[in-house]
């Protein structure tokens, strides 16, 4: 599935078993764009302390399992939105150099921000449905939209 260097650009498919980019890193940052679009990922998806410098496009998926993006950072576009997360999605400590659109979205369990920066862009939350605690102490923004979504109590 992946590149040695070129862009990846998938929609409509089903990545089966868990997902693990951070051994795609560890010499160097990820420099190619990423673009898997309203698939579904069947396994833990995990990137924990990558750099990704291209646009990182995971649009209109259904993620089944946790989402570990935990202390990486995003120099390009990180594009979420209308996705659905049924597991953790643990992106604390990460850093957003350009727009997080994470609009229409909807979190089903726990969602972990916290000590994230999003930083000279828009973090997009419009519309999102946070089902379990949504976790955004300590982080910071330049510019965030949140209207229409929903924080719904958890018991």
């Amino acid at each position: 599935m992946f590149w040695h260097g070129r862009p990846v650009k998938y929609d409509h498919i089903i990545v089966k078993g868990d997902l693990d980019l951070s051994q795609l890193s560890l010499q160097t940052n990820i420099s190619s764009p990423i673009r898997i679009n309203d698939s579904t990922f069947d396994g833990i998806v995990s990137s924990k302390y990558i750099v990704l410098d291209e646009p990182f496009n995971l649009s209109g998926s259904n993620f089944t399992k946790d989402l570990y993006f935990k202390g990486s950072t995003f120099n390009g576009c990180a594009y979420f939105h209308s996705s659905n997360f049924s597991g953790i999605a643990d992106i604390e400590r990460s850093r957003f150099n350009s727009s997080a659109e994470f609009g229409s979205s909807k979190f089903n369990l726990s969602s972990d921000f916290q000590d994230s920066m999003f930083i000279n862009a828009i973090a997009d939350f419009v519309g999102c449905e946070f089902n379990g605690p949504a976790n955004f102490v300590h982080s910071n923004f330049s510019s965030i939209l949140a209207k229409y979504s929903n924080f719904n109590s958890y018991k």
